[in-house]
């Protein structure tokens, strides 16, 4: 599973926005506030449609936070203006076949819908299928590191964060992937266990290594954001930079 193109209507900070990923490697680098947290959220809202076939995945939504906000100024007063629909467009591939789906918020009284995500469900649904009968069958692995999770852990079940009903399951490595704040391991409070060994035992459940969003540190603040291909040189420690590992 891979996404080549993400186009983006008022969602967050965008007005209307397209990004074009390397089929290996893509880099954002920007100043503070200029969007590059929600260029990965909005990711993760385009690959949760993948997940709404999955047993005991959260598939995350377009929530009325996410949507575009302008200030308009009235005589003496203003107000904030909610800009609808917001709308996330995905283009790639699941299997080799080009899919093309959506997802969106169209007003301030709706849920995210569904319709727009019928191809990478479907594609998704076979595999889940698939795996129900034949354990050869692999899965994409799909995940979300944010930086959140050097700060803030969620509150973990009895045993390191995994429901033991549901240990047995295939479907486990889905629970909460595409949840920023995700502990990267699945051991139990306490473990000593380094970052980058949890890192390695994450996806365990999973088959096939897919699609992984990773913050890193980039050096130069270059406002505004921007995409890059090659080596960033720089001078601030700040983890300003995020990889897509595909």
């Amino acid at each position: 599973m891979r996404i080549n193109r993400l186009d983006i209507n008022n969602f967050r900070c965008f007005d209307e926005r397209s990004f074009t990923f390397h089929e290996r490697f893509t880099l954002l680098v920007g100043a503070n506030a200029t969007g590059k947290t929600a260029v990965l959220d909005a990711l993760a809202v385009a690959l949760g449609a993948a997940l709404i076939p999955v047993p005991h995945a959260l598939s995350g939504s377009i929530h009325h936070r996410d949507v575009r906000r302008t200030y308009q100024q009235i005589g003496e007063t203003g107000h904030f203006r909610e800009h609808y629909p917001a709308r996330i467009e995905a283009h790639g591939s699941i299997e080799k076949h080009s899919v093309i789906w959506t997802r969106a918020l169209r007003s301030a009284k709706s849920r995210t819908t569904r319709g727009g995500s019928r191809a990478i469900r479907e594609a998704m649904n076979q595999l889940v299928q698939g795996s129900a009968s034949h354990d050869d069958v692999l899965l994409p692995y799909i995940g979300y590191y944010g930086t959140g999770r050097l700060w803030r852990e969620q509150r973990l079940l009895s045993e390191g964060g995994i429901d033991p009903a549901r240990r047995s399951s295939r479907y486990v490595g889905y629970q909460n992937c595409l949840t920023r704040a995700r502990r990267l391991d699945t051991s139990r409070p306490g473990s000593s266990a380094s970052p980058s060994s949890r890192l390695g035992e994450a996806p365990s459940q999973l088959s096939r290594p897919s699609f992984v969003l990773l913050p890193i540190a980039s050096k130069k603040l270059s406002p505004p954001i921007s995409i890059s291909r090659r080596t960033i040189s720089s001078s601030s420690s700040r983890p300003t930079g995020f990889r897509f590992v595909h």
